[in-house]
């Protein structure tokens, strides 16, 4: 057996068979370890048990143990606790409604079924019936006054923090959101007046789109949507939105027509008008506050914008881009050299104009690196406005699907480059969980800080709930299982038979 047993094992893992010996063992030590832990569990979780619930924060303290691993740790089948039913609303306390939403909210940041288990568990009600009555008590109806509220504050430009805490009523920020698109997505006119939807003809969309050439505004909808919902009183105002808006935003333009969009531009350069009216797109020149960005009205010949030949256009040449930027960059560094050694500071203008080349190509060819700062995150140190400047960069000059280039971005802010890409990445909420920074989050827990305010520590977006998530996995780390059942069966056997 055990001549048997051997080869298959050490082959199928790659390990000795002293290996394979030690890691079952330390298996078994680890399932005994969890075997005896979750019996203490259930014993003291059955010594707190009274009025239909267990207090599980005394279990917790009299074991010494977290909270969320106690009830990981519990098993029913070792405790005569059997968990009630309450599958109505109505069928639940309002002490035992309050109770729930807090300690969903405290505790976890998204749910799956095992974060339901352990719901269950802590509540003693059936998981089924605790889902069920944790979305109905979170999702807020929402009123048509505080929607119209809404629209004003987001035309205003409010964001939806601040929004949020003009409406405490709803739990975060995001959930007001949620709820607010929600209500502008039903038509909630039709119980009213009794209207039922009609889909639009053929004639009917050639009108509204009569009507979005002459009357359009690009960054308000409200102007059009009035003019048309007084021409098709029978519409609901979601629908005339709706319509406007699928005819507006078809802009990207497929991959068959790119290589037009990319003659033009090698026969004209970035001269966007020029290029939308070899296009036959007629042009409104009307020109956006954010950018400078001039858009166009949909033509009849491709119907689409020069905002999207624009982009059609960057996402096929960016190869050529990179080729060119190569092509320059000994003579772009030497001329940024010069400058720096004699102002100390690099004017891009000027460089620009010096080579013969854009502002764009000059960030991207230059090498010079000599006196760049270093930046690294420090909450009390942190300075928003080169944190929006660096953003700002980014968006206007690499939007979606276009890559980042991060020396562009280390030349425009002065900045080692690396130190760039860390700062993007965690300006848009990318942090890695390094094991140092992990037992960082740790100690700071032990001096009693709060996740909000160790969260702000580690990065300007790091959300709370998942800093406590991630502290929770990485204090409680899950065994590897290595071995299969059958396999771990197998181990067992040919250490009976070498023995």
């Amino acid at each position: 057996m055990a001549q048997r047993l051997a080869p298959k094992l050490a082959t199928k893992y790659k390990l000795p068979q002293s290996q394979l010996e030690e890691i079952f063992a330390y298996d078994e030590a680890e399932r005994l370890k969890r075997q005896e832990l979750s019996a203490k569990v259930a014993h003291a979780a059955q010594q707190r048990y009274s009025n239909c619930r267990c207090d599980w924060e005394a279990v917790a303290q009299e074991l010494d143990m977290p909270l969320l691993e106690c009830l990981d740790l519990y098993d029913a089948s070792q405790s005569s606790i059997s968990p009630r039913s309450f599958p109505k609303l109505v069928d639940w306390p309002d002490e035992e409604l309050q109770l729930l939403q807090q300690f969903v909210n405290k505790n976890f940041n998204s749910m799956t079924t095992k974060e339901w288990r352990l719901v269950e568990i802590y509540m003693n009600v059936k998981q089924v019936d605790c889902s069920g009555a944790y979305t109905l008590i979170s999702s807020k109806p929402m009123s048509p006054e505080v929607a119209d509220l809404i629209s004003k504050y987001r035309e205003a430009g409010l964001k939806w923090k601040d929004i949020h805490s003009r409406f405490t009523i709803y739990s975060t920020h995001d959930s007001l959101r949620a709820s607010y698109k929600l209500f502008t997505r039903k038509p909630h006119s039709m119980p009213e007046t009794g209207k039922k939807y009609i889909k639009w003809t053929e004639a009917q969309t050639d009108r509204v789109r009569e009507l979005i050439q002459k009357h359009y505004m690009p960054g308000s909808v409200k102007p059009v949507a009035d003019i048309v919902k007084a021409e098709f009183p029978e519409k609901t105002e979601n629908q005339v939105i709706g319509k406007i808006r699928q005819i507006v935003y078809r802009a990207y333009i497929p991959y068959s027509e790119r290589d037009d969009v990319k003659r033009l531009v090698d026969k004209y350069g970035e001269d966007w008008d020029r290029i939308a009216q070899e296009l036959q797109i007629t042009t409104k020149h009307v020109q956006h506050t954010n950018g400078g960005v001039y858009k166009h009205e949909v033509g009849q010949k491709l119907n689409r914008t020069v905002s999207a030949c624009k982009n059609a256009y960057f996402s096929t040449a960016r190869s050529n881009r990179l080729q060119s930027s190569a092509d320059h960059t000994e003579v772009v560094s030497r001329e940024v050299c010069e400058q720096y050694h004699k102002h100390k500071c690099v004017d891009w203008a000027q460089i620009s104009a010096a080579v013969g080349l854009s502002q764009r190509v000059c960030l991207e060819a230059n090498e010079f690196n000599e006196g760049k700062s270093h930046w690294e995150y420090d909450p009390d140190a942190f300075s928003q406005e080169m944190a929006d400047r660096m953003t700002q960069f980014i968006k206007s000059n690499y939007p979606y699907p276009i890559p980042v280039n991060y020396q562009a971005v280390s030349n425009y802010m002065w900045i080692d480059k690396n130190d760039c890409y860390k700062m993007a990445k965690l300006l848009d909420g990318e942090i890695d969980w390094t094991r140092e920074l992990k037992e960082r989050v740790v100690a700071l827990r032990k001096q009693g800080m709060t996740y909000k305010d160790i969260a702000k520590r580690i990065a300007p977006t790091c959300d709370h709930k998942r800093l406590s998530s991630m502290y929770y996995r990485f204090k409680n780390p899950r065994t590897m299982k290595l071995l299969s059942l059958d396999d771990k069966a197998d181990v067992k056997e040919l250490k009976t038979a070498t023995s």
